[in-house]
This record gives structure tokens, C-alpha cells and sequence, in this order.
């Protein structure tokens, strides 16, 4: 699925390195979120991080097996969902840390 996104965005060619990178950003934005510290800064990575990683792992526009599709749907619409709620919490002022 990385293909795709080579398609729209300058991705390096080591999908290996990509991942890990994604897997990285998420678990210390993750923790950051978790523990209070800078949630803004943390929330957008995560949203941000989030994005590609739910149209390069959850096209499921692209599939021709109904029960398939139906699985990376709502896959896709749990994602959705979660970037909404980052986003919520992007900017959510009311804390006192940005």
C-alpha cells in the first residue's frame, strides 16, 4: 500500500525504515498524549501520523471481496473516528502545557 502513497507524497523507496519511522512517531506521541506532555504538539503527530497510515493500510476502496471491504471499512471509519478525537484534542486549549 506504500505504493499509493508514492504516488501522492516524496516517499522514500525502504518501506522497512517507513514503518519503523510510523511505529516510532506513534509510540512516543503515544506516551507524550498519555503522560500530559505537550498534548497539542502530541495530538498532531499522532494525526498526522495517522493519516497515511489509514490510506496506505485500509483502502478498502480497492478490494473486490465484499466481506474484505467491509473489514478495511470499518477499520478505515475506527481511524476516522480516532483522528477526530486527536484533532478534539489538538485543540483543546484548557490545558495549561502546549
Amino acid at each position: 500500500m506504500l505504493a499509493a502513497l508514492r504516488k501522492v507524497a516524496p516517499v522514500p523507496n525502504d518501506d522497512e525504515l517507513i514503518v519503523r519511522a510510523n511505529g516510532a512517531v506513534q509510540a512516543f506521541a503515544g506516551a507524550t498524549l498519555a503522560l500530559g506532555l505537550y498534548p497539542r504538539v502530541s495530538a498532531l503527530a499522532l494525526a498526522g501520523s495517522l493519516v497515511p497510515t489509514t490510506v496506505a493500510g485500509h483502502g478498502f476502496w480497492s478490494l473486490e471481496v465484499p466481506t474484505a471491504r467491509k473489514m478495511q471499512r470499518v477499520q478505515f471509519q475506527k481511524n476516522v473516528a480516532m483522528l477526530g478525537g486527536l484533532l478534539y484534542a489538538a485543540r483543546d486549549t484548557s490545558t495549561s502545557r502546549s
